[in-house]
């Protein structure tokens, strides 16, 4: 009886064992979950990138265990400051990378990265925040398109839109616009168009002394960042017709009397010889002259009729002379008046014509 007894104590008191240990080590394995080092930590603060400077988040957190195994990685954060426009996780590494942009500048909050394994069991690191930094961008240039050219005598109107995203984190940002350079006719305004946006406006009426090529050069800066636009501008040339700007022509004269009058014609156009875009010598005119009684000459002797060349005045360079000299006898009374017509043409078709009646007295 008391063997009897001894044998079922044992067993009792090792089932009872057995039942209590078999438990709490299963327990023990069942909460075993994934366990993330506590270093290193996240940073919380990048510096955008600029059009200059790339710059790059990057943090690659440490698991002690992995639990379960099938570890997968996600990111929680502040709904209303959402990172993942920017920074991503990878599922497998728990690697957060992303490169921020001036888009991208403020602060994200509440951000938490976990661990999860295939029991569900998870750790996690956070919350924590990151904030992206605004670094100075430089303004950069919308328009692409170049001045091309103005016309003589034309309106002229360009714009060029520049850009500086930083002005959207402060209202009050401004660009500032330096002209360094520019020809007297052409006119400009700077006006801010958004908080991001600026318009360089050119208008302008060009002149005949303003053909040729004219250099700008405006500088624009956002007081640590500048850029230039420096283009150049040519001035087109329209022609101008020549004009007569002498006296009226000598309308009569008496038989043996010598008749002698010069007529003054300007040309104010000059045009390029070299190629260069700058005019550079003075547009040539001819005159061709229409109903010239025999006895009428240019001034070196010769019968006045097409294709002289005038000479150029003494006092002006744009202005050139034709002189007419004869004297009638008897003879020439009897077909007067003379209905003569001089026609002055430049080089590129433009021309003016003198016309008047001339007659001869009888004395």
């Amino acid at each position: 009886m008391v063997k009897a007894f001894r044998y079922f104590t044992g067993f009792t008191l090792l089932f009872l064992v057995m039942m209590v240990l078999i438990p709490v080590q299963a327990f023990g394995q069942d909460q075993t979950g994934p366990v993330i080092a506590d270093t290193p930590q996240p940073d919380t603060e990048i510096l955008q990138s600029t059009t200059s400077n790339t710059t790059e988040y990057f943090f690659e957190p440490v698991l002690v265990s992995s639990g379960a195994g099938g570890i997968k990685w996600h990111m929680t954060y502040y709904p209303t400051t959402d990172p993942t426009k920017w920074l991503s996780i990878d599922p497998v590494t728990g690697i957060l990378t992303g490169t921020p942009t001036n888009d991208d500048v403020g602060v994200y909050t509440e951000i938490e990265i976990f661990a999860t394994d295939d029991k569900e069991k998870f750790d996690k690191i956070g919350p924590f925040q990151i904030e992206v930094v605004n670094e100075n961008d430089p303004p950069e240039r919308i328009t692409t398109s170049d001045p091309g050219e103005a016309k003589q005598g034309t309106p002229y109107t360009y714009s060029l839109l520049v850009k500086d995203v930083d002005g959207k984190h402060n209202p009050a940002y401004e660009l500032k616009l330096t002209p360094t350079t520019k020809p007297f006719w052409l006119g400009h305004s700077w006006l801010k168009t958004s908080d991001t946006t600026w318009e360089l406006s050119l208008e302008g009426y060009p002149e005949n002394d303003d053909v040729g090529q004219a250099e700008l050069d405006f500088t624009i800066s956002d007081g640590k960042a500048t850029i230039s636009f420096s283009p150049t501008l040519t001035v087109t040339d329209k022609n101008d017709e020549p004009i007569y700007v002498g006296d009226t022509p000598l309308a009569s004269v008496n038989e043996d009397s010598e008749y002698s009058f010069t007529f003054e014609v300007q040309e104010i156009d000059m045009i390029d010889t070299t190629g260069d875009g700058q005019p550079d010598t003075r547009e040539e005119v001819n005159v061709s002259s229409y109903n010239l009684p025999d006895w009428l000459k240019n001034e070196d002797g010769t019968p006045a009729w097409t294709g002289e060349v005038p000479v150029v005045s003494a006092t002006d360079p744009s202005v050139y002379e034709f002189q007419l000299s004869g004297t009638p006898v008897n003879s020439d009374v009897e077909p007067s008046p003379y209905n003569i017509s001089l026609v002055f043409e430049d080089s590129r078709g433009g021309q003016v014509e003198v016309a008047y009646a001339l007659s001869v007295y009888n004395t």
